[in-house]
């Protein structure tokens, strides 16, 4: 009886609210259908009335929110998590997915296999309780503010990589003209609510203005790959085309543009180049750009790179440009019989 079923988790979250447990995730351990069949329907019934209410369940959970008692970092949803039972429970078959006896998934497993197959992967951030600190200070003199906010995955998955949370905001000189006042990222967001609570600096703020701002927050998740040529038998110096392929595999597009910055590293790091990628998408939209690097002698380089924004830079990513290298190697080629 899905009434009886959603006012149980309403009860229990007017429980945790009047408990002082509103701001904690609601994860139901286990649920599911304990009937046997013939008990109240048999076939084909009885896989009708299961699937139906899963279905149900499974839908309000996703969807049932409340302003007051809901978990706030999740969009205000009464659910977070839950566990549907079971698996293989041989004693309970109402809820059974998946048949232990005869190794195949039962009627209910195949409609759970349809039902999460639909579930399209969502990450969706939040930027909540946002609070603006300044310095006493006279009116009219610039400062450095302080944002705290709270960001928050409301999604059903796990950002791919760091967030990106930036501050937006406009000038009281020029009250239409916004662009990016700071920024700062956090670690990588699971699902259903998790949270991290941050703080962005905001300088230049004048004290007595009227701003307009707010908050951006993107998954951003980086990966760099650099590639250089094999240059053997050639007459030196020589000029070399380095290579690198910049893919963002977050569910938010970068934003803004993105400098892939090439060096040389020895002893210390020399600049190479530093071509721009305009713009970069998500969910694994990639660039590939090149510099060229002249007078290069016989030797063995180490070429790195990184990719960076005006707040946030990936790690160094290295490999190594051989011109016509001093020893060579030689592999055996085996054939093989098919």
């Amino acid at each position: 009886d899905m009434d009886i079923f959603t006012q149980r988790i309403i009860d229990f979250r007017q429980w945790m609210y009047d408990n002082g447990y509103r701001n904690h995730p609601l994860l139901i351990a286990e649920y599911g259908v304990l009937f046997y069949e013939g008990l109240v329907y048999s076939n084909p019934e009885y896989d009708i009335k299961n699937k139906e209410f899963m279905y149900a369940g499974f839908d309000w959970m996703r969807e049932a929110r409340d302003p007051v008692l809901g978990y706030k970092p999740d969009d205000n949803r009464l659910v977070q998590r839950w566990a549907w039972f079971s698996l293989d429970h041989g004693n309970y078959p109402g809820g059974t997915l998946f048949d232990p006896y005869a190794y195949k998934p039962t009627h209910l497993g195949t409609a759970y296999a349809d039902y999460t197959a639909q579930v399209t992967p969502t990450v969706d951030l939040k930027a909540l309780d946002v609070t603006v600190i300044t310095p006493t200070a006279a009116p009219g003199t610039a400062v450095t503010a302080t944002v705290n906010l709270t960001v928050s995955n409301a999604g059903n998955v796990t950002t791919d990589g760091m967030v990106l949370a930036k501050l937006i905001a406009n000038s009281p000189t020029s009250p239409t003209h916004y662009a990016p006042a700071g920024g700062t990222t956090t670690r990588s967001l699971e699902c259903c609510g998790d949270h991290e609570t941050i703080t962005i600096t905001w300088p230049g703020y004048i004290t007595g203005g009227t701003y307009d701002y707010y908050i951006t927050a993107s998954d951003i998740d980086l990966h760099l790959d650099v590639r250089t040529p094999m240059l053997d038998g050639v007459a030196t110096p020589v000029t070399a085309t380095l290579y690198a392929t910049l893919a963002n595999h977050g569910y938010s597009e970068v934003g803004e543009p993105v400098t892939v910055t090439f060096y040389h590293q020895t002893t210390s790091l020399i600049p190479i180049g530093e071509p721009v990628i305009p713009a970069l998408g998500c969910c694994g939209d990639q660039r590939t750009v090149s510099v060229l690097w002249p007078g290069i002698t016989d030797g063995v380089y180490r070429v790195c790179a990184v990719a960076s924004t005006l707040y946030i830079e990936t790690a160094p990513v290295c490999t190594y440009l051989w011109v016509n290298p001093p020893y060579k190697v030689y592999l055996p080629i085996v054939a093989k019989g098919f």
